[in-house]
């Protein structure tokens, strides 16, 4: 379990995590609103003979919250020894902890509990009624509004969106003091299968009119259905092209995901430097400045890297600048030959989603506004945003 070393005032201090220290056994953590202290008390031992309770200080990190052992040293006799990376513990007496059941009676593990992580985090233990039953459930409960904290979605740090880590993992490198698993992806290709912004960009986009929950820096959230629907409309110019019609308008069916189905899919910059064909035979087609310059074969899926833009390519709008994948769909990959000019077009069903600078997608929507919507129909596709990043 997590526990560091650092001086205070000139003084040694060895901490332990807050919620390493509850796992020990015997000892509970009490309620309070201020984060750098934390009350315990003790279910056997010393400390209960007593019935005294002990304050810690607590000291927050970008990963942790540490608890102050001198106290544990000075009142129940605890024998603290650092060996390299390693903290051995020797108390004088321990509680036992095989009979520890989830339940509301003395002595259990879980209870009401509601603790100050820092300023504008509370986590919190309770028992919910649902109908006839309850449930136990942890949160976190978040005040958006406070100064210096931030809500972001996060993902593995690497190259683009590919691939997966542990939440501990990914927290820590992204410098985090807590974190909520969310969000879906596809467990054999490791890609996004959720809608995914930060910070105003589109990493991800939504897939089956799922749910999503979006929000900004004045600490607004909404909660809805997402579509996003992507309309190209190819034409050739003029002199190749002479006289003719419009050409007929093309869909993509997916931005930055691993869903994968027949049709076109669409891979910006935010995806990584490299894209590698998920499926066979796929066609990789080039667009820059909103005009096709290049096709690709993919050959057996997995086995080839390509470039995911080519040289001169990068920057610039992902609205003009991309890659667009053909899979199962020579025929309109054929469409699209070098050339081609496309305008692109964004039809989403929840503009204010749509607009969020945040936004995190998961799956089927179960309750909005304190209804059950899980079997409600899809709303009707909201008018056309402008070409720009919605």
């Amino acid at each position: 379990m997590p526990w560091a070393q650092w001086q205070t005032d000139g003084r040694p201090v060895l901490g332990i995590s807050d919620v390493g220290l509850r796992q020990l056994g015997g000892i509970d953590l009490l309620n309070t609103d201020q984060p750098e202290r934390q009350p315990i008390a003790w279910r056997s031992g010393p400390l209960q003979e007593n019935s005294r309770f002990l304050e810690l200080p607590a000291y927050l990190t970008a990963q942790h919250r540490y608890l102050d052992l001198q106290p544990l040293i000075d009142e129940a006799g605890w024998q603290i020894q650092v060996e390299d990376k390693t903290l051995r513990i020797q108390t004088q007496s321990m509680a036992q902890i095989s009979n520890f059941l989830l339940g509301r009676s003395p002595g259990t593990l879980f209870g009401p509990l509601d603790i100050a992580w820092a300023e504008g985090v509370r986590w919190q233990q309770a028992y919910v009624r649902v109908g006839g039953a309850e449930f136990p459930v942890t949160q976190l409960r978040l005040d958006l509004q406070q100064v210096g904290l931030d809500l972001r979605p996060v993902w593995p740090q690497g190259n683009g969106m590919l691939g997966i880590a542990r939440l501990d993992e990914t927290l820590m490198a992204r410098g985090a003091i807590a974190g909520l698993n969310a969000g879906f992806f596809n467990r054999n290709n490791k890609a996004p299968l959720a809608a995914l912004r930060s910070r105003g960009e589109w990493l991800s986009g939504p897939i089956l009119d799922r749910g999503a929950i979006g929000w900004n820096e004045a600490g607004q959230v909404i909660i809805d259905r997402l579509t996003l629907t992507e309309t190209l409309q190819p034409s050739l110019p003029s002199d190749q092209n002479p006289g003719t019609l419009p050409r007929e308008s093309l869909e993509s069916i997916a931005l930055n995901s691993g869903y994968l189905k027949a049709g076109f899919s669409r891979y910006t910059a935010a995806w990584g430097l490299t894209y590698t064909p998920f499926t066979d035979n796929e066609v990789l087609i080039y667009v820059q400045g909103g005009q096709v310059i290049e096709q690709r074969q993919g050959g057996k899926a997995g086995t080839e890297t390509f470039p995911l833009s080519l040289p001169g390519q990068a920057g610039g709008s992902d609205l003009k600048n991309y890659l667009l994948v053909a899979r199962s769909n020579r025929s309109g990959a054929a469409k699209l030959p070098v050339g081609t000019a496309l305008e692109l077009t964004q039809h989403w069903s929840s503009s204010g989603l749509a607009r969020s600078p945040n936004l995190l997608g998961a799956g089927p929507l179960l309750i909005q506004n304190r209804r059950i919507v899980l079997d409600a129909p899809p709303k009707a596709s909201a008018a056309p945003l402008s070409a720009s990043r919605p």
